[in-house]
């Protein structure tokens, strides 16, 4: 059969959804197809463009190559589609175990099939391997870089069709490569109604993908440059390559984020590399990234890592060009703006015996910021991660530890950091009662000693740091053991918060471990 389309090829074409677009059946997929055949699949399109299905024509993909599919994810024609890019796989097994010659496998493109979990699905006990393409055209008339569910049609006694659970909705709309320049577009519930019209054995929702299994069929995941195949090869995670800002499979939170640096309540963007790989070595729950595709081999050591660790799924990732992902973000793609997470928040508490670390006996370093914005709480947990400590208390008027200027300021270590909130007096009050020495720093005040003057410090110890320039109220000195001042050859260099903080926590470290050695 030639490539003149469904019209030449029936007269009794139908006038329904998808009548004016042209259904051709290509010469290159399918191969000596006897006219019984081809009119049974025929009538099987027919059916379900009557149904509401749509054929949607677009700029052929190369009919040669090798794989079919990756040509078709990138046709720019169909960037517009919001439904779910299915492909269908040709298996073969011991017949007598079937009670048919051939499955056909539907599954999203980016779904990884485990075999052994598949045949056991199907209480095979022999098997299934992957039919030959001489196989699919000498059954069903059709080559297997055009198979459809719809090919079933043709030999219903002899194919059965199995859909995947990740498939489960009768009303999601699946794409479906059915000719070089055209996709079927319908509902998975007129698919199955069709297929069972036609008497074909239809089988649903049936699950093979086995918990850390390594997979024995491997459904592609398609980048838009070639050059990251390597870095793509062998990984077991969703992987979606954005080409328009309107792609619905992004979420909201990454949008607009220039006049939306908080995100929404429940949720939270991480922004950067550098963050979002020590984001992936928390515990935080991460829903998403989206992130240049150059970037994406500096991320997937974590990635694996991460699930591997937690025993889950590996984090959905999603592709984006610079261009369009300034589009999505509304913030120009440098380096720093170049990957995002969406993150789950979590509350801050406000009791210090939420904090382990706090118990009676053990080592404890403690930072407590007072009045300082987000930029600054940033800075000072990446301080703190680096001399080890184990709290950060805030007070009330201190800025959000998870917005996305401090997470990126942090460099991620924030989801790293045990917090507490509250009323700085009275947060102090309750750290001496846990036997924690507190230390506070003072601007410029001539009755306080130095840091330099400091000889020893205990194993569990707290500094306390207030905007520079401003002293810390009489309050809050009153509630610390000790208020020392870092001396300055230049009493009015401003040296900032971060600076200041981290030469007290260095001291603070110093003189605890010289009281730990004498």
């Amino acid at each position: 059969m030639d490539s003149h389309g469904l019209r030449d090829a029936c007269s009794d074409a139908p006038t329904g959804p998808g009548a004016d677009a042209v259904l051709r059946v290509n010469s290159g997929a399918w191969h000596r197809a006897e006219t019984q055949r081809q009119e049974a699949y025929v009538d099987g399109c027919h059916r379900v463009l009557a149904a509401g299905g749509e054929l949607v024509t677009h700029s052929p993909v190369n009919s040669v190559t090798d794989d079919v599919v990756s040509e078709w994810l990138a046709v720019a024609d169909l960037e517009s589609l919001c439904v779910e890019r299915c492909r269908c796989s040709l298996f073969v097994g011991f017949k007598r175990e079937l009670s048919v010659q051939v499955i056909l496998l539907v599954t999203p493109v980016v779904e990884t099939v485990d075999l052994p979990s598949l045949s056991a699905a199907l209480g095979l006990t022999r098997g299934l391997r992957a039919g030959q393409s001489k196989v699919c055209r000498r059954l069903l008339g059709c080559s297997t870089r055009f198979l459809s569910p719809l090919s079933a049609c043709a030999a219903p006694g002899d194919a059965r069709v199995i859909l995947s659970s990740a498939l489960p909705n009768s009303t999601q709309r699946v794409a479906m490569l059915t000719a070089p320049g055209e996709t079927l577009v319908c509902s998975v519930g007129s698919l199955v109604d069709v297929l069972r019209q036609k008497e074909v054995q239809v089988q649903c929702g049936v699950a093979f993908v086995a918990a850390g299994a390594t997979p024995a069929v491997r459904m592609p995941v398609v980048p838009q440059d070639l050059s990251l195949q390597p870095a793509l090869a062998d990984y077991a995670g969703q992987v979606h390559h954005v080409r328009t800002a309107s792609d619905c499979v992004v979420s909201g939170v990454f949008r607009n984020l220039r006049t939306g640096l908080r995100g929404c309540e429940d949720t939270l963007v991480v922004e950067s590399p550098e963050a979002i790989r020590v984001l992936l070595g928390g515990d935080f729950t991460v829903d998403q990234l989206l992130l240049k595709p150059s970037l994406f081999m500096s991320l997937r050591e974590s990635l694996e890592a991460r699930a591997l660790r937690r025993g889950e799924n590996l984090v959905p990732v999603l592709l984006c060009e610079a261009a369009v992902l300034e589009q999505i973000s509304g913030i120009p793609a440098a380096h720093a703006s170049a990957a995002f997470a969406s993150v789950r928040r979590r509350p801050v508490s406000h009791c210090l015996s939420e904090i382990p670390a706090m118990a009676q006996g053990s080592r404890v370093r403690v930072l407590v910021i007072d009045g300082l914005d987000e930029e600054m709480v940033g800075s000072l947990c990446r301080a703190a991660a680096c001399f080890g400590v184990d709290a950060v208390l805030l007070s009330e008027d201190s800025g959000d530890p998870f917005s996305r200027k401090s997470a990126r300021v942090s460099m991620g270590h924030v989801f790293r950091t045990a917090f507490v909130r509250g009323s700085v007096p009275m947060l102090l009050r309750e750290l001496r009662s846990l036997e924690v020495f507190t230390l506070g720093l003072a601007w410029a005040r001539e009755e306080c000693r130095t840091l330099d003057s400091l000889a020893a410090v205990p194993a569990r110890w707290a500094c306390v740091l207030g905007p520079e320039g401003a002293s810390l109220s009489a309050e809050v000195c009153a509630c610390c053991d000790l208020v020392v001042q870092v001396p300055l050859a230049v009493p009015s260099c401003c040296v900032g918060e971060g600076v200041l903080a981290s030469i007290m926590l260095n001291r603070c470290s110093e003189m605890e471990a010289l009281a730990r050695e004498t």
